[in-house]
């Protein structure tokens, strides 16, 4: 996930304690070949309500590396790369 300050954060599926991406408002864009990665759109305003919501569908580690970016409502669209 690339965010406007350049930051990237790669999530892992074994750091998924179950899988956000079934929410609503994750679209699968693209599936990177060379990483070994499904690329997912969304919108940081979805990001921080499943945050929120749901913590604990994140390992802790995850969930502080997206604490760490400080997104807001009205940042950029995010693109979630979940590796397999």
């Amino acid at each position: 996930m690339k965010t406007k300050n350049g930051t990237h954060v790669h999530l892992r599926k074994a750091d998924l304690k179950n899988d956000i991406f079934g929410s609503r408002g994750f679209y699968c864009i693209a599936v990177d070949q060379y990483s070994n990665s499904y690329v997912f759109l969304t919108s940081p305003a979805n990001l921080l309500k499943i945050i929120q919501t749901k913590p604990e569908s994140l390992h802790p580690e995850s969930l502080n590396k997206l604490n760490e970016l400080h997104l807001k409502e009205d940042d950029n669209y995010v693109l979630v790369m979940l590796k397999m």
